[in-house]
């Protein structure tokens, strides 16, 4: 409380922008974010929406370096700024938080590493959202029948996500419909077979740090 900075972005707004100096560490109170980063061709890929809780710039604020990615508020967000010197400061006093900030920027690392592995794999489009889907419905062996999940991606979100273009998104999107396995309408994402959907995310290669049918 002592330390922190209260500030609020409307929707579409930016807390910070890939290549930018970093200045501080974001704590995410209220409303989504998107990161994102840029490829050297323009490119956009995404790396995921977060929400509540979530410590946005953390990297960059313990290395001084320049901001990995770009922040985007998808509604109007409230967040606690903390500038490096003061983050920095407090970790150094309190271990616990120490360690849960070497724990989140362990979590970082292995969703970028799995995104990064996703986007070289040569699987069909179908074959990479039935892992991004699995990953988002807890990643088990449920065998429930139907799982609902509310979703805040567009078709060109996921195409972000998974290095394909919008229109491709669409046509997997149609083939999981059709085959009765998941639909996105909306903010909606219904997974009609959890088993299904781990049979066609498939067997993969576990050195390449990818899923494996039987996580």
């Amino acid at each position: 409380d002592k330390i922190r900075f209260r500030r609020s972005y409307p929707a579409r707004a930016t807390l910070f922008v890939q290549g930018q100096t970093c200045d501080g560490a974001f704590v995410l109170c209220e409303g989504h974010v998107k990161l994102s980063t840029s490829a050297s061709d323009g490119r956009v890929v995404t790396f995921g929406i977060v929400g509540p809780g979530e410590l946005l710039g953390l990297s960059a604020a313990l290395t001084n370096s320049d901001h990995e990615t770009t922040a985007e508020a998808l509604e109007d967000c409230h967040v606690n700024f903390l500038s490096k010197q003061d983050l920095i400061s407090f970790l150094n006093a309190h271990p616990d938080a120490c360690l849960n900030a070497a724990r989140q920027l362990s979590r970082d690392y292995h969703e970028a590493f799995k995104r990064v592995c996703s986007l070289a794999s040569s699987d069909t489009v179908s074959n990479k959202l039935a892992r991004l889907f699995l990953d988002w419905s807890g990643n088990g062996n449920s065998d429930l029948s139907q799982i609902q999940l509310n979703s805040v991606f567009t078709h060109e979100a996921l195409g972000e996500m998974i290095g394909v273009s919008r229109e491709t998104v669409t046509r997997a999107l149609k083939q999981l419909r059709e085959g009765q396995i998941a639909s996105l309408k909306g903010d909606t994402l219904m997974i009609y077979s959890r088993p299904r959907l781990r049979a066609l995310a498939g067997t993969v290669n576990e050195a390449a740090g990818k899923y494996v049918s039987s996580v």
